[in-house]
């Protein structure tokens, strides 16, 4: 009898090897902002430059972690999808290289200079999928303030929202790239008709 006992373990514990285990961990998957606008050229200000402070943002969306929310009030996060970087970190490229392209300033720095003309900072309010609407959609909330000599010239707020494709994280993507990319335009040409 003590024989059919071992070898019942024995079957066990080679047969069920698997249970002991870890689970291989589910594949993460990463996405990029990086949908630039059009932007046309205009006329170069030659003797302006501006700078651009790196875009701050509110808690719960200086994250790698792609959020979106299914009540109000609440922010949650994919668990198996990520960004490269931060919204932030994203979109301040974006920005810097539209600017450039507007052809409107003698330079655009992110760096501050003592022949600095204009400074320009961006407060990410928000940057989330939210899927408590049908369809889902992509809402991008943002102000934007410009200085000169130290006063402020100028304020706006922005709320961009996309449809999703689809209703998925991947979905998500694709509308935060069209957000962004609307937002970013928008924001070009508020700080052009700002500075004239």
């Amino acid at each position: 009898m003590r024989n059919y006992y071992a070898i019942f373990l024995l079957l066990l514990l080679t047969g069920c090897g698997n249970l002991f285990t870890p689970a291989p961990a589910p594949d993460m998957q990463s996405y990029e902002i990086n949908e630039q606008p059009r932007i046309f050229s205009v006329k170069k200000n030659s003797d302006q430059t501006i700078y651009v402070a790196p875009i701050q943002a509110s808690p719960g969306f200086d994250t790698y972690k792609m959020a979106y929310n299914k009540g109000r009030y609440q922010i949650n996060y994919f668990t198996r999808n990520s960004w490269i970087a931060s919204p932030t970190q994203m979109l301040y490229p974006l920005l810097i290289n539209s600017l450039q392209q507007s052809n409107n300033f003698k330079g655009v720095s992110s760096f501050l200079t003592p022949d600095t003309t204009y400074k320009v900072y961006v407060y990410l309010e928000k940057f989330i999928q939210e899927t408590i609407t049908k369809p889902q959609v992509y809402i991008i909330v943002a102000t934007v303030q410009i200085y000169k000599q130290g006063k402020i010239i100028n304020t706006a707020h922005f709320n961009v929202r996309t449809v999703l494709p689809y209703p998925t994280p991947y979905g998500g993507a694709i509308a935060a790239n069209h957000a962004s990319s609307e937002l970013i335009s928008r924001i070009t040409q508020f700080i052009i008709k700002s500075t004239k």
